[in-house]
């Protein structure tokens, strides 16, 4: 095995050796030497067991766990700040990602004293340990493993979003509104069986230059908690109020930043899901002081721009930031941006009526809010507001459900769409309900006498599936015909079927009208006086 994730993957060696099956009556040990050359290095030496009792082959019956030197909920050594939880010799291995770390044998013999003392979180004991003699000279072997990484920030993209209140990924905020931040870091999914949490404060001031100071007085007259045996280990550093009463706390490694006042707040991120690797803020951040001084706040302009800052705990280099700007008069949408609103059919199609059995779609196209699950209660119909759900295959595209609106033929319904993070983006469509059975009363053709157009339709109520119109003249002959689909009339502008005009005189026309279930027909006569 080559390649090894932290938190996932325990560490086994296995060393084949027939020059230390010294014994064949008894099982023996071997120590081999692993190390992870980094500025912040790990260095075992562990130990192996013999598979049998007269067998070439030493292996780790216990994996040796791979952890992060920096742990992630910033709860690291008892004497450690932060979650800094590098330790030397006590069989655990802390590592960075993208590390390379070698294991190394030496074919020799260790004093008893040495290898009682490996493990015991002592390096004064046997770090590294002592050698008593040579088994075979020269007989050194290595092997290489590498740390698993990804990056939030590749040098092309970047996996870190600005949510809403809803969890919807947003190009822009009004002043109204609340900060939230996703990350996308599947390399921090360290344990696949329970969701996990990157603390804001994960650091503990050990890298001072990344982070903000916590220089503004909030007034809110905090003191430090006193040290809880449980709490404190399993949710590290909870605090994000940015005037941290400790000072040398106060650096935050995962926050957002207004940089024209200063005002910054630090913020948690909470894993989806079990194994998603996708850590959202939960933690509404407000852009302008809506409560106290004693609730983090931007205190942001309109103009401002907000800057959200990440580092891997696990990857000091990965580091991303991304900015967004607050809107001025408002924050409007730019016009690339902004939504389209139609009434369409279920599979998304738009349609011009409804009948009045008919289930009523409502499809909305804004790009600025692609990618998000859920524009929750964004349209509004008679007073009332629905929920959007993204159309499958096309991602600035949402549809309701289908809506029993209980329509009457002849009303009109408007459905209007607010962006949720841009109230002056609206945009809204209305349609007409007609009857959903044909019914004919009579058929008309009018005007009659006409010297441009004439309408062949009907009285009565419903839509034709298909119509039908034939024109003939004194002598019975047709001179003109049209045939079509869903409508309630055809116009007629007095020629031939070639086009050409007619002369003056009256003609008779023939009628067929159905719904597919319901047909009627009829007959008349229309006049031409030009």
């Amino acid at each position: 095995k080559e390649l090894y994730w932290l938190g996932r993957d325990p560490v086994y060696v296995q060393v084949i050796d027939a020059n230390a099956n010294v014994d064949p009556c008894c099982p023996e040990q071997v120590v081999v030497h692993i190390c992870d050359p980094h500025g912040e290095d790990d260095s075992e030496w562990i130990v192996l067991d013999e598979t049998s009792s007269n067998s070439p082959v030493f292996f780790t019956n216990a994996g040796m766990q791979l952890l992060p030197v920096w742990d992630a909920l910033g709860v690291g050594t008892v004497a450690g700040d932060g979650g800094f939880q590098l330790q030397l010799d006590n069989w655990k291995l802390e590592a960075f990602n993208e590390d390379d770390v070698y294991a190394r044998y030496n074919d020799v013999y260790y004093t008893q004293a040495a290898m009682n003392g490996l493990g015991d979180i002592n390096t004064g004991t046997a770090f590294p340990p002592t050698i008593r003699q040579a088994r075979v000279q020269n007989d050194v072997s290595f092997d290489l493993m590498s740390i698993g990484d990804t990056q939030v920030y590749d040098g092309s993209s970047v996996q870190m979003y600005f949510l809403d209140r809803q969890g919807n990924r947003v190009s822009g905020y009004v002043n109204s509104d609340c900060v939230f931040v996703e990350v996308i870091d599947p390399d921090q999914d360290e344990d696949q069986y329970r969701r996990e949490r990157i603390d804001g404060y994960w650091d503990g001031g050990q890298n001072l230059p990344f982070g903000p100071y916590a220089s503004t007085d909030f007034g809110c007259n905090m003191s430090k908690p006193g040290d809880h045996p449980v709490n404190n280990p399993l949710l590290g550093n909870v605090n994000i109020f940015n005037d941290e009463p400790t000072d040398g706390e106060g650096w935050a490694k995962v926050y957002v930043l207004n940089p024209r006042s200063g005002r910054w707040a630090a913020v948690d991120l909470l894993e989806t899901g079990v194994a998603t690797g996708d850590f959202v803020s939960v933690i509404c951040i407000d852009l302008t002081s809506v409560y106290s001084e004693c609730t983090p706040t931007l205190d942001v302009l309109p103009g401002d721009t907000i800057v959200a800052v990440y580092q891997d705990p696990s990857n000091h280099s990965d580091s991303a930031w991304i900015s967004i700007k607050v809107g001025i008069g408002g924050g409007a949408t730019p016009p690339s941006q902004q939504s389209t609103t139609m009434f369409v059919d279920a599979d998304g199609n738009e349609v011009t009526n409804y009948t009045d059995a008919d289930l009523v779609y409502v499809k909305v196209i804004d790009p600025s809010h692609a990618g998000a699950a859920l524009l929750a209660g964004a349209v509004e119909i008679g007073g009332v507001s629905y929920d959007l759900t993204p159309i499958a295959g096309a991602t600035d595209e949402f549809i309701t459900d289908g809506l029993d609106l209980d329509l009457t033929a002849g009303d009109t319904i408007t459905a209007t769409y607010t962006d949720p993070t841009d109230p002056a983006d609206t945009s809204s469509d209305t349609i007409t309900i007609i009857a959903s059975a044909l019914n004919v009363e009579r058929f008309y053709a009018g005007p009659s006498p006409f010297s441009d157009t004439t309408t062949f339709g009907y009285v009565g109520s419903g839509i034709a599936s298909d119509m039908s119109v034939e024109v003939r003249d004194a002598s019975g002959h047709v001179v003109w015909s049209q045939e079509l689909a869903n409508v309630t009339g055809i116009v007629w502008d007095g020629t031939d079927k070639n086009g050409v005009p007619l002369a003056n005189g009256g003609y008779m026309y023939f009628i067929t009208a159905t719904d597919g279930t319901n047909t009627f027909t009829g007959s008349g006569w229309v006049f031409i006086d030009r």
